[in-house]
C-alpha cells in the first residue's frame, strides 16, 4: 500500500482538473485497511478538483463505523465548486450519509443505482427519521433491479 500512497498523494496534489472520477476497486474482506484507504484517497481527489462533474463507483460505498469521510468531502466540494452533476453507485445502502448530502442546494442532476437498490434500507432509515428528512433537490433518479424485502407488507409503503 506504501507505493500506492505515494502514486495516490501525487496524483491528488497535482492531478486537480478531473471532471469524470471513476473508482473501481477489487475490494475483499480480508482488506479492510483498503477500503479506508481508497475512501481516504478518493475523498482527497475530490476535495482538489476545479471542475468534478461525475463520480462512479464499481462496489458498495457504506462505512459502517459511523459517517462516511466520503459524503463530508463531498459536501464540502459541492459548497465552494459545485459542479458536480453525477454520483452512480452499483448497490448503496449509507442512506444516512446520503440523505443529508442531497438535501444541501447543489449541481447534481443524476443520482443513479447501477445494479441493485434494497427497499429495506431506505424503508428503516426513513422510518426511524421520517420527521427530520429535508427536501431532496436533484432531477435524475435511477434505479435498477429493485430489490423488495421478503417481509413486503403494503402499510409499509
Amino acid at each position: 500500500i506504501k507505493a500506492i500512497s505515494e502514486i495516490f498523494r501525487k496524483l491528488t496534489l497535482y492531478c486537480n482538473k478531473i471532471q469524470n472520477l471513476i473508482i473501481h476497486s477489487a475490494i475483499d474482506q480480508a482488506f479492510f485497511e483498503h477500503i479506508n484507504f481508497v475512501r481516504k484517497v478518493t475523498s482527497g481527489i475530490i476535495l482538489n478538483q476545479q471542475n468534478l462533474q461525475s463520480v462512479s463507483f464499481f462496489e458498495e460505498w457504506r462505512d459502517e463505523n459511523g459517517s462516511d469521510t466520503f459524503f463530508s468531502s463531498l459536501t464540502k466540494y459541492q459548497k465552494t465548486k459545485n459542479s458536480l452533476r453525477s454520483l452512480k453507485f452499483p448497490y448503496f445502502s449509507d442512506m444516512e450519509g446520503l440523505l443529508p448530502f442531497l438535501a444541501i442546494h447543489h449541481s447534481l442532476e443524476t443520482l443513479e443505482f447501477t445494479n441493485f437498490f434494497s427497499d429495506y434500507d431506505v424503508v428503516e432509515f426513513c422510518t426511524s427519521k421520517k420527521n427530520n428528512i429535508a427536501s431532496i433537490h436533484i432531477k435524475n433518479l435511477k434505479f435498477y433491479r429493485i430489490k423488495f424485502d421478503k417481509l413486503y407488507n403494503k402499510k409499509n409503503y
